[in-house]
């Protein structure tokens, strides 16, 4: 794809794998190369989106799966309608935390809801929009866990260690279908290793793809 038709970066991987340091990181190396970058996230990266974001991760009821589903792809296309849709028709690059495949490994993998149904959701929802590139952090759950505080944690953070296995499995499984142009970094390395290899893999992309 032609940067002038733009080109959407996605972060994916459980909660505490470093992502916001790596998007933080992956933004301040595009602009050293001359790119023009939108940097957002989700759930939220619009006011409706942050409203609902709010409801789903501080809200003190009861939340049933098909309805935690449902608001976090309620966010996502107000995201998709305002922030992606107006990026990639520009020749800017859109670099998000987190999109459809959180919620394919939290709410599919994790919560136990039917893939295939959520894969059809998140289609309509997005337009069909994929990502050129997603990089997914994979980070042991130990690890992960272990940088949680809990007083600090939202209602997903909180969970036990047995969702969390079941959402890292779910990303690696996503990973390994090339329909979704997934490519996994090890997040145990420093902060300084997981940034060279994902300038790596977005350096090989932007060779292979000519953007």
């Amino acid at each position: 794809m032609s940067a002038k038709q733009g080109i959407f970066i996605a972060i994916e991987g459980i909660d505490y794998s470093g992502k916001d340091t790596q998007q933080e990181l992956l933004c301040s190396w595009l602009k050293t190369q001359g790119c023009d970058i939108v940097s957002t996230r989700e759930p939220g990266g619009t006011p409706l989106g942050e409203e609902i974001r709010q409801i789903l991760l501080r809200t003190k009821s009861e939340v049933c799966a098909k309805a935690e589903l449902l608001l976090f792809m309620a966010s996502r296309a107000q995201f998709v309608q305002e922030v992606v849709m107006p990026t990639i028709k520009s020749d800017k690059i859109l670099v998000t935390s987190r999109y459809f495949f959180s919620s394919l490994a939290y709410q599919g993998f994790g919560r136990g809801l039917s893939i295939e149904e959520l894969v059809q959701i998140a289609m309509f929802v997005t337009n069909r929009l994929i990502p050129n590139l997603t990089i997914l952090i994979d980070l042991d759950v130990r690890i992960s866990l272990s940088r949680r505080r809990k007083e600090l944690a939202d209602r997903i953070e909180k969970e036990e260690k047995a969702f969390y296995e079941r959402v890292r499995f779910g990303f690696l499984e996503l990973a390994k279908n090339p329909r979704w142009r997934i490519e996994t970094v090890d997040g145990s390395k420093s902060i300084d290793e997981i940034h060279s290899n994902i300038v790596n893999i977005v350096q090989e992309e932007r060779r292979r793809e000519k953007w």
